[in-house]
């Protein structure tokens, strides 16, 4: 008999039965943040991996512990991302979002093993 391979330590599925409960929250916070005059903004959950090298550093234990990079078949360095402030600069920059003056975006990091809110301006 096989053994059941388990979710990794730290990350959850969300079943059916709780689903409603985190579209209720989701619903929420979406109501708060656009009360105070945030929008919603998603990023890739890969980037490339100067992304973070350039924002962290080259030698720090995020970059050469906890990422996971890989290369892809047209010789680009990908990483699945760690967190998404990164992503969310990186997005408002390549994006031109900063000529419209000062921003307020939110993104719901769920990369990770917590999903967390992350604002930026």
């Amino acid at each position: 008999m096989s053994k059941i391979i388990e979710p990794l330590r730290g990350v959850h599925d969300v079943l059916p039965a709780h689903v409603a409960a985190w579209q209720h929250v989701e619903r929420v916070t979406r109501e708060v943040f656009a009360g105070y005059g945030y929008e919603e903004i998603r990023v890739p959950v890969i980037e490339q991996t100067q992304l973070f090298k350039r924002s962290i550093g080259d030698f720090t234990d995020i970059v050469e512990k906890e990422m996971f990079s890989f290369v892809d078949q047209g010789e680009d360095h990908i990483t699945l991302r760690p967190e998404a402030t990164a992503g969310i600069v990186r997005a408002v920059i390549s994006n031109g979002m900063l000529r419209e003056g000062r921003l307020r975006v939110w993104c719901v990091d769920d990369s990770g093993s917590n999903p967390k809110a992350s604002a930026s301006i």
